[in-house]
C-alpha cells in the first residue's frame, strides 16, 4: 500500500482511524480523569483540561466524517459513542482503583500524562524538522526541556 490523503483515494480513508485513535486517546484522558479525582485537588484540574481539550477532538472527527461525505446517522452515532469514552474511562478507572495506594493512582497519572507527552511530541518533532530556520536551536530547546522536567522530578 502507499500512503495517500483520504480526499481523491477511494481505497484509504481516515475516518474510521481517526474516530478509533481518538476514542482510545479519550479513554486514556477518562483514566487521568478518573485518578485525578481520587487525589484531592487534581480532579477539577483535570476535568477541566480535558473539557478543554475534547471540544477541538469533537470537531475534528465530525470535520472529517463530513469530509469523507460519512451519512448525518452515522456521524451522529460515531460522535455519540466517542463521546462515551471518557466517562467510560473515568468510571472503570475510578471504580477499579478508588480503593488502592497513591503509589498507584500516582502510576495511572504517569501513564495518562506520558500518553498525552506522547502526542504532543508527535506533533511536535516533525513541526520542529519542518521548518530549517533555527531547526537544531528548536530541536536543542525541546531536549532541554525534557531534560528540566526529568531534573524537577529527580529532585523531588
Amino acid at each position: 500500500t502507499h500512503p495517500c490523503p483520504a480526499e481523491g483515494c477511494e481505497y484509504h480513508t481516515v475516518g474510521l482511524s481517526a474516530f478509533i485513535g481518538l476514542s482510545i486517546h479519550s479513554f486514556v484522558s477518562g483514566l487521568a480523569l478518573g485518578s485525578g479525582i481520587l487525589v484531592p485537588h487534581l480532579g477539577f484540574v483535570v476535568f477541566l483540561a480535558v473539557l478543554l481539550h475534547k471540544l477541538p477532538a469533537s470537531l475534528s472527527l465530525s470535520g472529517l466524517l463530513v469530509k469523507e461525505k460519512y451519512s448525518n446517522k452515522s456521524i451522529a452515532l460515531t460522535i455519540l459513542l466517542f463521546s462515551f469514552m471518557v466517562p467510560l474511562g473515568a468510571f472503570i478507572t475510578f471504580f477499579l482503583f478508588k480503593n488502592t495506594s497513591y503509589l498507584t493512582i500516582g502510576y495511572l497519572i504517569a501513564f495518562s500524562a506520558g500518553t498525552f507527552l506522547h502526542v504532543a511530541a508527535d506533533d511536535l518533532i516533525p513541526e520542529v524538522h519542518r521548518h530549517f530556520k533555527f531547526r537544531k536551536v528548536r530541536l536543542f530547546v525541546f531536549l532541554l526541556w525534557i531534560i528540566v522536567i526529568w531534573i524537577v522530578k529527580f529532585l523531588e
